[in-house]
């Protein structure tokens, strides 16, 4: 293994400091990206467009800078990418969608501006689920992308590349989208870390809406160090320190979750509990009866928006999307606007009893980020017809869409050691507005997995 694969094997915050030092050149950096990328067909097909040209000219700039220049920017020459639905000047963008629905942006998203004022590298857009509808990953139009931690099984989305990519080690970071679990669900599956913010933290403007409502950006990165400061920069400031001495945790009962897990899942919970009671934190069990209930909710919004947001596509070319996405958004369309206006009313006053009943006198909530382990790519291919496939992937997103709804922060991240790659995912849900909790818990759980 050369110096620079040991480098893009690291962490970003290591690969930023060898840039800012000089060691390696940004460019180097670059062009070992796009060569690892290039050689596996893999990597290849997380990407719908590569830009090797822009990338190396936005490498060659960081590499003129001066070195306090270079030291002053924190992602300084680190190659990052983006779910293909974020607007970039005279780019085209696909939202994993029929060619007729692509278009060609005219004003860069705030969050890619960010990232590359930060000093980062825009390596290009990334697969996604068709129009960031879809847990599983799977696009009607561009198929499926492996899993690099387990090739038989599915990604998980509709981030699918965005994780892919960072667990298959192509890039350091990458940009998603949550507005229903879609950053959360493919980051357990592919062994990495991704932070659903709240809704006032990132701006979501420039990328595709699905429900304006429930639309987060979020960052994926390979530890939550990493990802803390990708948010950062994202955020525009440093993230707030938070000490994680005083930190209290609550794990929710598994009688409160809407679908019951597998048992190695609780299992998992379990251990991560017990090495945070083995190192004195304080560790509670806690119950939410109103978890499948804030389910539904979070359904009624999701599903009225995103159909008012694409009722144009359905009336002019319903036949160019895929069954599943158009079964969800004719749902949409179903869905009397009292359920709507009902559900939207009822958001603040379920936020505040959760933050009574689940997070009074802790600062966490631990729970799965899935029933199980990522699906097999074969379990989907089994399946018959819409309503099996919409069924298995309510379950594999059952746990996820209520925080959307609640408008809390959520980090998920590997709920085992990294050594053991297997698929099941931590949420760890902070309190309205403290997102730097929710980080600062995962950085203590991942100290302490190992």
């Amino acid at each position: 293994m050369s110096d620079l694969d040991a480098i893009l094997d690291g962490s970003l915050l290591a690969a930023a400091g060898h840039v800012a030092k000089g060691e390696v050149s940004a460019a180097e950096l670059t062009g070992a990206a796009l060569r690892r990328i290039g050689s596996s067909e893999m990597g290849a097909g997380y990407f719908l467009r590569l830009r090797p040209d822009e990338a190396l000219a936005e490498a060659a700039r960081i590499d003129a800078l001066g070195r306090d220049q270079r030291h002053a920017l924190p992602l300084c020459g680190v190659p990052w990418a983006r779910k293909d639905l974020f607007s970039v000047p005279g780019e085209p963008t696909s939202f994993g969608a029929h060619a007729g629905f692509g278009k060609t942006g005219r004003e860069r998203a705030p969050v890619i501006d960010a990232l590359r004022s930060s000093g980062g590298i825009d390596m290009g857009a990334l697969h996604m689920s068709e129009f960031a509808m879809g847990p599983s990953g799977w696009s009607s139009v561009y198929g499926a992308i492996e899993n690099p931690l387990d090739q038989t099984r599915v990604t998980g989305g509709s981030s699918s590349g965005s994780a892919a990519s960072v667990g298959g080690r192509f890039v350091f970071a990458a940009l998603g989208t949550d507005t229903g679990g879609s950053n959360r669900i493919p980051a357990a599956f592919c062994g990495v870390v991704s932070l659903k913010p709240g809704s006032d933290r990132i701006s979501t403007e420039g990328a595709l809406p699905v429900s304006t409502t429930l639309d987060t950006v979020g960052p994926f990165a390979r530890s939550v160090e990493d990802c803390t400061a990708v948010f950062s920069c994202l955020a525009g400031k440093p993230a707030r320190t938070v000490e994680e001495r005083r930190l209290r945790f609550a794990v929710l009962a598994s009688g409160s979750l809407p679908v019951a897990p597998q048992p190695e899942v609780g299992q998992a919970l379990e251990h991560v509990a017990a090495l945070l009671s083995d190192e004195g934190y304080p560790v509670e069990e806690r119950w939410w009866d109103a978890f499948a209930d804030t389910n539904i909710l979070a359904g009624s919004v999701f599903l009225s928006e995103a159909a008012a947001a694409h009722l144009p596509n359905l009336t002019a070319h319903a036949d160019w999307i895929g069954p599943q996405v158009r079964e969800r958004l004719l749902q949409g369309l179903a869905t009397p606007a009292p359920v709507y206006l009902s559900a939207m009313k009822a958001r603040a006053a379920r936020r505040q009893r959760f933050a009574e009943q689940v997070l009074s006198g802790v600062d966490v909530l631990l729970l799965p980020v899935s029933p199980a382990r990522a699906p097999l790519r074969s379990q989907y291919k089994a399946l018959k017809g819409n309503g099996d496939i919409l069924k298995l992937n309510g379950h594999v997103a059952a746990y996820t869409a209520a925080f959307n709804y609640l408008d809390l922060p959520v980090l998920s991240m590997p709920a085992t050691s990294r050594a053991e790659r297997n698929t099941l995912g931590l949420q760890i849900v902070a309190r309205h507005g403290d997102d730097e909790t929710a980080l600062a818990a995962g950085r203590l759980i991942e100290r302490l997995l190992g």
